[in-house]
């Protein structure tokens, strides 16, 4: 068999060591450059009416549920009213695709859109889903791609802090509102005794006056007349006299009771208020608010996601049993350092 005759490659040192020194550098950047560039899309949404709109997380850590609602409370009130956030970031070839399965999971939960940006490297939803369906949502998520190209975030909150906010303004609220009631009973009671006791005086006047002048025009006696005569003014201004005293107390009841009125209306508006707000809270808890961020991939960031190693080290290793192979074949030349 003819043999190949081995080639002498002569290399200094000096440039040998340069380039072993390059390839390192090539592969340090290679191991540290483990993620594609992610587009950042800034996007600031106007609040809506009953909640705040989400904004996109620009990290997959998961932030505040509820931001502001870390009051503490007493360990002996063990209710839970939990707060549930979800968040995920997908990696895929193919965005459009795997956003079009996320958007059907959502619907298939009952759930809700809130924000959309759909482009042909990255995309991203944000959305809310009934807390009784998020365990079949997240299923369906987490079944759209393989578990290593899938980053999920699940965070909760108890919010018994502001349910006990809640409470505490209910119960001020009701306090206050019995508390006027009880006043307007004891007012409309107070006026109404003394409406009675005035209107009887008046009556009884009146009455009186009436005898006294019909005994004034039965009456020819000088001295009598002069004493019925004076009777008859001082009755008169008896009866002026509780006539002022029962529309004085009428204008002081009308004012009174006008202002109580107002403090009742202005208390039922506030427990509604309250009472819309509970509704909102019990709301809130009951559903999942979340994002999922779909971002597109090179096949090299695939495979270094998908392979147990990464995928430099298999090409170092391949390119070494390949140098091997040619070097035991004398298909390569023999290094001679100088």
């Amino acid at each position: 068999m003819e043999t190949r005759t081995r080639k002498v490659l002569k290399i200094s040192r000096k440039r040998l060591g340069i380039v072993f020194a390059v390839l390192i550098l090539i592969f340090i950047f290679i191991m540290l450059s483990g993620r594609s560039p992610r587009y950042m899309i800034q996007n600031t949404l106007s609040k809506m009416s009953g909640s705040d709109s989400a904004l996109m997380p620009q990290s997959a850590s998961m932030p505040s549920v509820y931001p502001g609602q870390y009051e503490s409370s007493s360990v002996k009130d063990t209710r839970e009213f939990m707060k549930v956030a979800y968040g995920a970031d997908i990696k895929t070839r193919d965005v459009k695709e795997v956003m079009k399965d996320v958007k059907s999971a959502i619907n298939d939960a009952d759930g809700r859109i809130d924000n959309i940006n759909e482009s042909a490297r990255y995309a991203y939803v944000n959305f809310v889903v009934p807390k009784t369906n998020f365990n079949d949502f997240k299923d369906a998520i987490e079944d759209i791609t393989h578990e290593k190209l899938i980053t999920e975030n699940t965070s909760s909150q108890n919010l018994l802090g502001q349910k006990q906010s809640i409470e505490e303004r209910t119960k001020t609220a009701s306090d206050l509102l019995s508390e006027l009631e009880r006043k307007q009973k004891d007012l409309n009671a107070k006026h109404g005794a003394t409406v009675n006791a005035i209107q009887k005086e008046l009556t009884d006047t009146r009455a009186e006056l009436i005898l006294v002048r019909a005994e004034i025009s039965s009456t020819s006696d000088s001295s009598k007349l002069a004493t019925l005569r004076n009777r008859e003014l001082n009755l008169s201004q008896r009866e002026i006299q509780l006539q002022q005293n029962l529309n004085s107390e009428n204008s002081i009841y009308a004012a009174s009771s006008g202002s109580l009125k107002n403090q009742i209306s202005d208390v039922n508006l506030e427990l509604a208020g309250i009472k819309k707000e509970d509704v909102s809270f019990t709301d809130n808890i009951e559903t999942v608010s979340g994002y999922v961020s779909v971002n597109w991939v090179n096949l090299w960031e695939m495979s270094r996601l998908l392979s147990p190693v990464h995928p430099a080290i298999i090409v170092i290793i391949v390119l070494l049993l390949a140098w091997y192979y040619l070097t035991r074949k004398n298909y390569l030349p023999h290094i001679e350092l100088t």
